[in-house]
């Protein structure tokens, strides 16, 4: 369900780029480390077989903002 007051805009990210791609912020100073595509998806990997779920783009994030702080932050801020 999306919010009837606000427009939305989505876009598709991760769309079968190489294994060699650099995903990187676009904005500076940016909340997740740069990584490559292939490093992204040996996590999802690592992370379903380990934990039972995907983590993904959290587990980038700058060790300012640890993953474990994001998941609280979305815990207690629900959109």
């Amino acid at each position: 369900m999306t919010n009837p007051k606000v427009e939305r805009f989505s876009m598709a990210y991760f769309f079968c780029p190489s294994n060699a791609t650099v995903i990187e912020s676009c904005t500076q100073p940016s909340i997740y480390k740069k990584f490559s595509f292939q490093e992204y998806r040996q996590q999802v990997r690592d992370d379903v077989q380990k934990l039972g779920s995907k983590i993904g783009l959290p587990r980038f994030l700058t060790s300012v903002h640890n993953y474990q702080d994001y998941y609280e932050y979305r815990i207690f801020n629900i959109d």
